[in-house]
């Protein structure tokens, strides 16, 4: 047999793709793989979460393009990104819930303090909690004879805190309320402003309902640090409640 029929096989493997015959990687299934790594920073800040919606939604057009279109390759490519869209998706609504509970759960505490001075009578102890920490009376100070001594504005505003239907709604319940944590009600962001609103219940009395708005202020302290600081916005009676205390009134 001549020696040139022996150098090549005399079949050739037609299920075998060669590197000419696969179709070029389409650039859209780049770009979405590119977007879906860059999506797993979103979770570090609020601000980058819609970089993992991007990654969900590029990936899942790129492969429903490529599903059409057999000239273009990259569906895996395509799969990656949405996948990691997904994952950041999924990481930041795992991070936001959590940062959420701390909050309504710190804001509880808070709460629960100024709801139990007030129920012990200590109404002018509880109006410094209205007033951001820096601003605070030094320890030893006659608070009563302070705000007594107020006038104008602050003198309203103190009078209208400790004339509200909440607040009476607590002195009504005594010292021996038990105040705890009923729910969340909202968060809301400000630039370094966060103004959480929890709802707080009285355990002897389960029916007896108060919500507390409280403010969480971002300051530099004199190391440097970033410190947190809480303090009262309002209180208020659910609108049900409310609205059955005026009526038995009437």
């Amino acid at each position: 047999m001549p020696a040139a029929m022996t150098d090549r096989p005399a079949f050739r493997n037609l299920d075998v793709e060669s590197e000419f015959d696969r179709p070029p990687i389409s650039k859209l299934a780049i770009a979405s793989l590119m977007v879906g790594v860059i999506s797993l920073v979103s979770p570090l800040s609020f601000y980058l979460i819609p970089l993992s919606l991007i990654a969900i939604g590029m990936g899942s057009l790129v492969l429903w393009k490529l599903s059409r279109d057999g000239a273009l390759g990259g569906i895996k490519l395509a799969l990656a990104g949405l996948g990691l869209g997904v994952i950041s998706s999924v990481w930041c609504l795992t991070a936001s819930l959590g940062t959420a509970a701390y909050l309504h759960q710190e804001a509880a505490r808070n709460a629960k303090l100024y709801l139990e001075l007030i129920a012990k009578g200590e109404v002018y102890q509880a109006l410094e909690l209205h007033v951001p920490k820096q601003n605070r009376q030094i320890a030893g100070t006659d608070l009563a004879s302070h705000y007594r001594s107020k006038t104008g504005e602050k003198a309203d505003l103190a009078l209208e805190i400790l004339e509200s239907e909440a607040t009476q709604s607590v002195v009504a319940s005594g010292p021996d309320a038990v105040w705890e944590y009923h729910r969340g009600l909202d968060i809301r962001t400000e630039r370094s402003v966060q103004t959480i609103f929890v709802q707080m219940r009285n355990a002897s009395q389960p029916s007896q309902v108060v919500n507390v708005v409280l403010t969480r202020r971002f300051y530099v302290d004199e190391t440097g640090q970033r410190v947190a600081f809480w303090n009262i916005e309002r209180t208020s009676l659910p609108q049900v409640q409310n609205s059955a205390a005026k009526f038995a009134a009437a």
